[in-house]
């Protein structure tokens, strides 16, 4: 898999109407303020064709090959709520700063900003914690490739998180993966 910042940007180059976005890319992969910064820039270069798909990472074998540290599951996603909220600080604040328990960001700048708002993708439901941060954070949905119940199955988990946390159901996008 050809690294994805390196091959949007040369897409965004000779293309003028697709939109662009990497799939489910990982929090502990790249610095958050680092990824807001990549983010404006695509997103002018492209004129704003940039979609955020953000996610905590999975695979521990690729945390391992590339010398990341894999953290326990509920840790890397709330290590991947810090990154949304850096992303999304950066995005409406002239300097921006935050405190957490991953990420520490001292009055920095990303200027200039998106030309609009950058939609938000996330998938899976199969971590509660994680469903809790779809409901909360993005506007659309994304399953990985899975049977039309299974689909299902996971509209319900969402639709339940939806009713505890006060979001209207229908406001959240729904896509399913597929592959052909």
């Amino acid at each position: 898999i050809w690294e994805c910042w390196t091959l949007l940007s040369a897409i965004a180059g000779f293309t003028s109407k697709i939109l662009l976005s990497p799939i489910h890319l990982c929090d502990s992969f790249r610095n958050p303020a680092l990824i807001a910064k990549m983010i404006s820039t695509l997103d002018h270069i492209s004129n704003h064709r940039f979609i955020n798909f953000y996610d905590y990472g999975w695979r521990e074998k690729e945390f391992r090959q590339y010398g990341y540290h894999f953290l326990p599951t509920k840790e890397r996603v709330a290590k991947m709520r810090e990154g949304i909220k850096i992303i999304q600080g950066f995005h409406s604040h002239d300097v921006f700063s935050f405190s957490g328990k991953y990420y520490n960001i001292d009055r920095a700048i990303c200027s200039p900003k998106p030309l609009g708002k950058i939609p938000l993708w996330m998938g899976e439901t199969n971590v509660p914690e994680m469903t809790e941060n779809i409901v909360e954070f993005a506007d659309v949905f994304n399953s990985m490739p899975v049977s039309l119940e299974g689909f299902k199955e996971k509209m319900v988990v969402l639709k339940n998180t939806c009713d505890k946390q006060n979001r209207n159901f229908d406001s959240l996008g729904k896509s399913l993966e597929t592959q052909i």
